[in-house]
């Protein structure tokens, strides 16, 4: 990726990895032979004329491209994103991503759709908007109306947070996939809620939970941290997680553990 300097120039460059698997665009892990990665890529921030209502603006260029021994492409995304930051703090992003993805073996993306071998382009573009995420109230919004292997997907994103002082937080989130394939259909609706209360300094309790639509999967967690001194902490934290599927036995599992962390020297 490209990285931009503290003067406002950009550092382009380009990077090569070896690996041993590759993300799909579906973001789940197909595993690959031995692969290359390599990712050149430019940008450059963009300070219009002082007193305007745009603070800055950041536009990018990259390509990461994933080979295998024998020099063949496996996956391919060129990335081109503009994004807006405004006076106020809000912030404007929309960014193009051209795909290339090829399968020496069918990718099961869903239990009950397999997207089969062969070789694949398709399109995401995304529009995002994010309020001052320094304000007591905020909100982020996005939607992304894309090709897909065959098919389409329209993924659609909103986080909505609230702060009530200094001590307490809540953020809760809603995202939305409609994936449409000539191999099968499916829908998956994903609820996240965050809260977070501080006692003190020290004493600090954050929760969070997650509803899948797709698995019927709710799980929830609890976590405490109490620093007792600088260095030094004690966490305690609380996992459970119910799993409903049809057609199976419902399954809840729990996880209770504690962890203290001892700075021995400063």
């Amino acid at each position: 990726m490209a990285s931009v300097g503290a003067d406002g120039g950009s550092l382009s460059g380009s990077r090569r990895t070896d690996s041993t698997r590759c993300p799909s665009s579906a973001s789940i892990f197909t595993e690959r032979p031995s692969i290359a990665t390599s990712s050149p890529a430019t940008g450059k921030e963009r300070n219009p004329r002082p007193g305007g209502i745009i603070r800055v603006m950041e536009p990018m260029w990259n390509i990461i491209s994933t080979t295998d021994q024998q020099g063949r492409l496996l996956t391919r995304r060129i990335h081109q994103m503009v994004g807006t930051r405004f006076q106020n703090g809000t912030y404007l992003n929309f960014f193009l991503n051209n795909w290339y993805e090829r399968l020496d073996e069918p990718f099961k993306i869903q239990p009950t759709v397999t997207i089969p071998v062969g070789s694949y382009n398709f399109n995401e573009f995304v529009a995002s908007f994010s309020s001052n995420p320094a304000r007591r109230f905020y909100y982020r919004l996005s939607h992304s109306p894309q090709t897909f292997y065959e098919g389409r997907r329209d993924n659609t994103d909103a986080s909505f947070g609230l702060r009530a002082g200094n001590r307490f937080s809540t953020e809760l989130s809603y995202s939305r996939n409609n994936v449409r394939l000539p191999w099968g259909n499916f829908v998956v609706d994903l609820n996240i809620l965050r809260v977070d209360f501080s006692f003190s300094p020290r004493q600090t309790l954050r929760t969070l939970s997650q509803y899948n639509s797709y698995t019927n999967q709710l799980s929830t967690s609890f976590r405490y941290n109490y620093i007792y001194k600088p260095g030094s902490d004690i966490f305690i934290t609380y996992d459970e997680l119910q799993l409903n599927t049809l057609g199976t036995t419902p399954v809840r599992n729990r996880q209770f553990a504690i962890k203290t962390t001892y700075l021995l020297s400063r």
